[in-house]
């Protein structure tokens, strides 16, 4: 999207001027947008799908940013759900998680996604799950500890969890997990060494 939203903005800066956030108007434009001809695989960087993507069927009528973005959140969804299927050829999942930049700010997006994929999902409780997560880790391996910050209770121990050590995060209380969406603790193991 990244590209995209480069393309757009490129001639406003080369005069100087500076877009404060395009993505307000950019959600906007493609929520007005019921359908499009206009297609696209924004796979534009090295990836599982291959390192080109393409737009196809651009006419006067669909080149406007609703279309073209649109088309680009179809696109990913589409993509999105062929690795899904490599990944799960059965697909059995039961639930999808939405974690990160546009997921989160799309809610065109998180549509077409669960429209190809089918299941029920949530938003992650943080845009940097990923690094929450890493960081979850870091600090159970470390040792005791209890992370409370607002909006993000969790505490952060070693217990035993089956055979040898693991570390388990959990939300102070089951209301607070249910909030969340997820459960009150999970078990990880520790690695060995």
């Amino acid at each position: 999207m990244n590209a995209l939203v480069r393309l757009l903005t490129e001639l406003a800066e080369a005069q100087g001027s500076q877009l404060k956030d395009p993505w307000d108007c950019i959600q906007a434009e493609a929520g007005k947008v019921s359908a499009t001809d206009l297609r696209m695989d924004p796979a534009f960087y090295f990836s599982a799908l291959g390192a080109r993507g393409s737009l196809l069927n651009v006419h006067e009528e669909n080149l406007t940013v609703g279309h073209l973005f649109h088309a680009a959140f179809a696109g990913m969804a589409d993509n999105y759900a062929r690795c899904a299927a490599r990944i799960a050829p059965k697909r059995n999942w039961t639930r999808l998680v939405f974690s990160g930049g546009v997921a989160l700010k799309s809610p065109l997006l998180r549509r077409f996604i669960c429209e190809r994929l089918g299941a029920p999902h949530r938003l992650a409780a943080s845009e940097e799950d990923t690094m929450l997560g890493l960081l979850l880790l870091a600090l159970g391996f470390s040792g005791p500890c209890l992370l409370n910050e607002p909006g993000l209770a969790l505490n952060v121990f070693w217990l035993p969890a089956g055979r040898g050590e693991g570390v388990r995060c959990g939300w102070p209380n089951p209301r607070a997990a249910d909030q969340a969406g997820t459960q009150t603790g999970r078990d990880m193991r520790k690695p060995d060494g």
